[in-house]
Parts: C-alpha cells; sequence; structure tokens
C-alpha cells in the first residue's frame, strides 16, 4: 500500500497526521518500508512571514505483516524505474582484470595476484578507513577500500520450490531416522538452526555448503540426487560495480503538481502513480 498524505497546521502547529498514521498502522498489522519524500519545484507560495514555505508531502510505502517472523512475499521491479544516466559511460560496468568467477581449481592460482593488487592498493590508499578492518559500515569505500575479494558460493541459484523440495527430502531421512532438529543442533554444534531445515512453511532454510555433507552423514542419506546443487561451487568477485541499469531513484521524488483547466491549484500528479505501479505490479505484455 501506498499512502500520499499531507499535513495541516492546528494552533499554528503543524498536527502531525501523516506521523500519526503511519504509527498506528504499524500498530494494526503494516510494516512500513519506506517514508518517500515527494517535493514539489512547482510549490504553492505563502505569504506567511513567520515560517519556511511547505515544499513537500510524505508517501508511505506499507507492506501487510505476517505477525511472525517472516515477511510476505510481494513483488517489486526497481530495475524497471532506475535512473539512466545522461552520460553513458558512467553506467558501463568498470572493467576488471579480474574475472567475476572463478573455479574452486583456479582460485589458488589467483590468490597471489590478488594479495599482491591488494596490497598495492593499501600503500596507496590514504582514506579514513586506513589501517581500519572493524566498524566498518556497509559504504562502497569501506568496502573497496581493503580491495578486492571473492567469496565462495553455490553455482546453482536455489529458487523457493527447490529449496522446498530439498526441505522436503531431508524431512523424509530425519523422520525415517526419528531424529529431531534438536538433536542436530547437538551434533552439530549450532542452536535453533536445523529445524528451520526440517520445515515446510516460510521459516524454512537450507544447509549451507559446509552442513550439507555433514547432514548426510547424520540422516544416513545415500542419494546423491542433490549433491550437485548444494556442493558444486565457485568464488565469485565481491569487487563493487556500478549497476548496467542505472541509479536506484531513492526515496526523494522531485515531482511536479500537474496544470489542470479546472479551478484547483494543486492537482496530483499522474507521474507518482506510474511510477510506484512501473515498480510494483507485474507489467503484462
Amino acid at each position: 500500500m501506498f499512502l500520499n498524505i499531507g499535513d495541516k497546521y492546528t494552533k499554528k502547529g503543524l498536527s502531525m497526521i501523516p506521523e500519526r498514521i503511519a504509527i498506528k498502522l504499524t500498530e494494526n498489522g503494516w510494516i512500513l518500508r519506506n517514508t518517500i519524500i515527494w517535493y514539489k519545484p512547482n510549490h504553492m507560495p505563502t505569504s506567511v512571514k513567520d515560517r519556511l514555505c511547505n515544499t513537500y508531502e510524505y508517501i508511505y510505502f506499507f507492506i501487510k505483516s505476517s505477525g511472525k517472523y517472516f515477511n510476505y512475499d510481494y513483488y517489486s521491479n526497481i530495475d524497471n524505474i532506475r535512473i539512466k544516466s545522461k552520460d553513458e559511460n558512467t553506467n558501463k560496468i568498470e572493467l576488471s582484470e579480474f574475472p567475476d568467477t572463478l573455479s574452486v581449481e583456479e582460485y589458488p592460482k589467483w590468490k597471489t595476484k590478488i594479495e599482491e593488487h591488494n596490497k598495492k592498493k593499501e600503500e596507496k590508499y590514504s582514506g579514513k578507513f586506513k589501517n581500519q578492518k572493524i566498524n566498518m559500515g556497509q559504504s562502497p569505500g569501506a568496502r573497496s577500500s581493503n580491495g578486492i575479494s571473492y567469496s565462495l558460493q553455490r553455482k546453482h541459484k536455489i529458487d523457493k520450490d527447490l529449496s522446498l523440495e530439498i526441505n522436503k527430502f531431508i524431512i523424509s531421512y530425519a523422520r525415517n531416522n526419528k531424529i529431531s532438529g534438536r538433536e542436530i543442533d547437538d551434533i552439530l554444534g549450532y542452536k535453533d538452526t536445523a529445524s528451520h531445515w526440517l520445515r515446510t512453511d516460510k521459516g524454512r532454510s537450507i544447509p549451507k555448503i559446509d552442513d550439507w555433507l555433514s547432514l548426510k552423514e547424520i540422516l544416513q542419506i545415500d542419494d546423491e540426487k542433490y549433491d550437485n546443487i548444494m556442493l558444486d561451487t565457485h568464488y565469485v568477485l565481491q569487487d563493487i560495480k556500478n549497476n548496467p541499469n542505472g541509479k536506484n531513484p531513492g526515496d526523494m521524488w522531485t515531482i511536479n503538481t500537474e496544470k489542470c483547466k479546472e479551478s484547483h491549484y494543486a492537482v496530483f500528479p499522474i507521474e507518482i502513480p506510474r511510477r510506484i505501479l512501473t515498480a510494483f505490479v507485474i507489467q503484462k505484455e
């Protein structure tokens, strides 16, 4: 739900109507995902002399809360409303001497080159994150200050249907062996982890790469049906790159009110619902 609402003055003070409504909605089964600021470049002038002119309104982006530890799925495609750069070159992905992916066999051969690259970068780097390894946050500057890195990931993308299939596969063996999630946790040294492998609701998860073989041994699984999907891995470059589709538009929208032949001083712009529908409603061909 996207809710646009402005405020009003009572006894010379803002009534905080948008904020009050947002709080009430979050207390009654909604999750506030964004507070979008709709800035109006052609806002109405005012003759008031003891405060600033009002130039914006709120657009609240809500989703329904499940009331549990997971959120309901909802469609979104931010790529549809990304901001294209006027300079075509700024949106091109910066080419790197390092490949996007490396096989498990290739990675050791590249490791020395990666370390040499990062050492040279560290020597040249003089920014605020120099010699800092903790509490660096997730900013691009912080993440790139230490050079590049690779992370070990599954080659196969496991969608919801496939993950559910794997959960059911694990559950069948757990039942046959009469073993609970808590008992599996005790063996692996985890807490409240394996129980999520033995579920079929939205709270389910699948074992990490390192846990799959251990779980197979615990549950006496001799079927290799999912081994390739669960164990086939490669190293993925974690270098920071610009999105080729453009920049996320963010939560500050600069949109003029529209003109109208009728007597109306601030017509709601069609661009706002158009932008929302483009990004959050499946587009039919």
